[in-house]
């Protein structure tokens, strides 16, 4: 009987998806918009990580930083609302959640869609998600497609690494997740600001 090594079977599985990842090039902008978010804290207390209610079914939720000159300026502002989807004479529903930088400029959004066609689920299994980020689209029947791919600076930027767009999905998928808590119960307690 043969014993594998464990360490020589992690390293050929983390070869494999190497090589098996697409790169996202995006600019410095959305790079560092990207990254913030995904390098933020999900812990309650934090302002950024508490829903704001625009209307009854629209969310935000907004961070800010402090620049060295002790400027509080926006770092970005993630919008979470209904989508209609036109399709076939029908109207479909979904769910975008489009993210900002500070100065307002789109940067991604992710698309979620609720309801298909009868053909659309005649030909295939559709996708279920849609993420745009910069000059890129990549749809996906589930989540878990994301983690083949990783999100580059074009230029360079300090002390860069590779994101995982798994990790960018997974953290808007936090906060539309916070946002149903404030949309599906209007009377819920939570920061109402505008």
């Amino acid at each position: 009987m043969s014993e594998s090594n464990p360490i020589q079977i992690q390293s050929q599985l983390n070869e494999n998806i190497k090589s098996n990842l697409k790169i996202v090039e995006v600019s410095k902008r959305i790079y560092n918009v990207v990254r913030s978010i995904v390098d933020s804290s999900i812990k309650p207390d934090y302002e950024w990580n508490k829903p704001i209610r625009v209307s009854d079914n629209v969310v935000k939720f907004v961070k800010y930083k402090v620049l060295p000159s002790n400027v509080e300026v926006k770092a970005w502002e993630i919008v979470i609302q209904p989508l209609a989807i036109q399709r076939e004479n029908l109207v479909l529903t979904g769910t975008v959640i489009k993210v900002y930088d500070g100065l307002g400029n789109e940067v991604a959004d992710l698309t979620i869609r609720d309801e298909f066609t009868i053909a659309e689920l005649d030909v295939k299994e559709p996708n279920r998600y849609a993420v745009a980020i910069g000059d890129t689209i990549v749809g996906a029947k589930s989540i878990h497609e994301y983690e083949y791919y990783v999100i580059k600076p074009l230029d360079p930027v300090p002390y860069a690494k590779p994101v995982s767009l798994a990790s960018f999905v997974n953290k808007l998928m936090f906060f539309y997740n916070k946002s149903k808590g404030v949309t599906q119960n209007v009377d819920a307690y939570e920061n109402e600001k505008l």
